[in-house]
């Protein structure tokens, strides 16, 4: 029981080592300064930095860590084929969420460049790049 916590404090920890950095330089929320008021159009930007923040920093950060602690679970397994198969596991569960959020940007870019017609050089129902916010007012 004190064994599992203690690797719940270490993850957690670990977690915040490499995520708050990236956090604080990531200027997530693009108003709200002095003479800055916000608008709808900074609402699609929020939501474009967390989309971004969450996919290329906190994912790629999160699985390496997790494979790490996979790997370090199957170095120091010894006897133990349960801690061993949690390793693997660990290392196979960071893989396959990988494969998940890069796959489904990958699907969702494809459809909507088959869809606008800028694969085909068709009509152009989309204007903008889906990943990138461009607001007028």
């Amino acid at each position: 029981m004190f064994k599992n916590q203690i690797y719940k404090l270490i993850i957690i920890f670990s977690v915040a080592v490499l995520v708050l950095p990236v956090a604080a330089s990531a200027a997530i929320v693009p108003c709200g300064e002095l003479g800055n008021p916000c608008n709808l159009c900074d609402l699609y930007d929020l939501t474009q930095n967390i989309v971004n923040f969450l996919m290329w920093g906190v994912a790629p950060s999160l699985a390496v860590f997790i494979i790490a602690w996979g790997g370090f679970n199957i170095l120091i397994a010894g006897g133990e084929p349960a801690k061993k198969q949690a390793g693997y596991k660990a290392i196979k569960t960071a893989i396959i969420g990988l494969l998940i959020v890069f796959g489904a940007w990958i699907i969702i870019n494809e459809f909507l460049l088959f869809f606008s017609g800028q694969a085909t050089g068709t009509a152009k129902i989309f204007y903008n790049p889906w990943t990138e916010v461009r607001c007028e007012q």
